[in-house]
């Protein structure tokens, strides 16, 4: 019987670490995939976090690689696929530390990644072990950059993508006079100068910049900056549950009247909508994603997601669904080979059918190239949802000016 992939604690889910379940895997039944004549199975790392300030994050990425899995068989190039789970930290350090736990493991591939400092941190060490790796979430523009290796694909975005066609809609369409709050790390200082790169490529002036500490709750300095500049909006990007309280607090300043948000998609996705709440509507964030997008593809995946889990998948899950998407019809095209080379040549090859529109993979860095979305937060039927208002273009590895 093939266990769906939603269902594998602890049957073809081996978990490294004592973050997940610890019994020990079950001997192998006559005819199964370990037994003699059996194919291998194909052993796929998984590094998603499980709480935290990304806590959310992981396991609507699970649940999205869980998806397409179970719609696959479970199985990728005739072979079953066991996943080999490590929660990630946050602190840099420990991550690279779990990432070596996993590659103990005799891994084919690896995958997840939320943080881009773990990401980074780990990088060097995937590509001096040779590690086919499929990111999943983190991203650090140098990831797919200056720092890019035939080892590393990415499924999900750079800050670069996200935030560079952001910053010429707000010159353009809102004013010529900005405030920036983001979270002092990797990414949200990745993503404010992005914003900023194209905003006054375009004839924008940055008022006022102000950088917080990741896990803060309390903005009220922040947000005073805000009030005090001669400003047409605030553009912000504040990570995980961050994002969240600043939202909260800036609506409750009275501010989105007057100095309305231009935000990372990240904000105000569909896994934070519902805890953010009203305070959200009107706010506008750019991102690669929306549970409205009119495509068939999209439709089925909303569907399916629906029914499963009986709530709304947010671009995390999008992200996920792609990531093993890329994976299974890499290892198809190497007709089963999980050589690093052959699998590296059939992810190259492969053509996704994403839910999040035309996507495909670059050449040359391994980004994934796809459309940019401007989303508003609306309420929709009784629910706050992110409806599309426009398509700001096919954004490649590159965007800036």
């Amino acid at each position: 019987m093939t266990v769906p992939i939603r269902h594998v604690v602890c049957f073809i889910l081996v978990v490294a670490s004592a973050a997940g379940c610890t019994a020990p895997a079950p001997a192998p039944a006559p005819g199964s995939a370990s037994a003699p004549g059996a194919p291998q199975p194909v052993r796929i790392g998984v590094l998603l976090p499980t709480a935290g300030v990304y806590g959310q994050l992981g396991p609507d990425i699970l649940a999205g690689m869980d998806l397409y899995f179970e719609e696959v068989g479970a199985t990728a190039g005739g072979r079953p696929i066991e996943l080999v789970s490590e929660d990630e930290p946050t602190d840099p350090n420990a991550g690279l530390e779990a990432v070596r736990r996993l590659l103990d493991q005799d891994l084919d591939l690896l995958t997840g990644i939320v943080s881009s400092a773990v990401a980074y941190a780990a990088r060097d060490l995937l590509v001096e072990e040779e590690m086919p790796t499929v990111v999943s979430n983190a991203g650090g523009n140098e990831l797919t950059a200056a720092r890019r290796s035939p080892y590393i694909f990415r499924t999900s975005f750079t800050s670069e993508q996200i935030h560079a066609p952001l910053g010429t809609w707000v010159a353009e369409n809102i004013g010529p006079r900005v405030a920036i709050v983001a979270s002092d790390y990797a990414f949200g200082q990745e993503s404010a100068a992005a914003f900023r790169a194209t905003y006054e490529a375009a004839g924008g002036q940055i008022i006022s910049e102000t950088f917080t500490p990741l896990g803060s709750n309390d903005f009220a300095n922040a947000i005073a900056a805000v009030a005090g500049a001669d400003v047409d909006a605030t553009f912000g990007f504040l990570a995980g549950s961050d994002g969240v309280i600043f939202v909260q607090q800036y609506a409750s300043a009275g501010l989105a009247a007057t100095k309305p948000l231009t935000v990372s998609g990240f904000m105000v996705d569909a896994d934070i909508i519902d805890a953010v709440g009203d305070s959200a509507l009107g706010a506008i964030s750019a991102m690669h994603y929306a549970p409205t997008l009119d495509n068939p593809t999209n439709q089925r995946f909303v569907q399916a997601f629906r029914a499963a889990h009986a709530r709304t998948p947010s671009v995390y899950v999008a992200q996920g669904y792609d990531a093993a998407q890329l994976i299974v019809k890499g290892i198809a095209a190497a007709g089963g080979s999980t050589e690093p080379d052959d699998l590296i040549a059939g992810m190259e090859a492969a053509v996704l059918d994403s839910p999040r529109g035309p996507v495909r993979i670059d050449a040359a860095s391994h980004q994934i190239i796809q459309h940019m979305y401007l989303r508003e937060v609306r309420e929709v039927n009784g629910a706050l949802t992110n409806v599309v208002i426009a398509d700001l273009g096919e954004i490649g590895p590159d965007p800036l000016p």
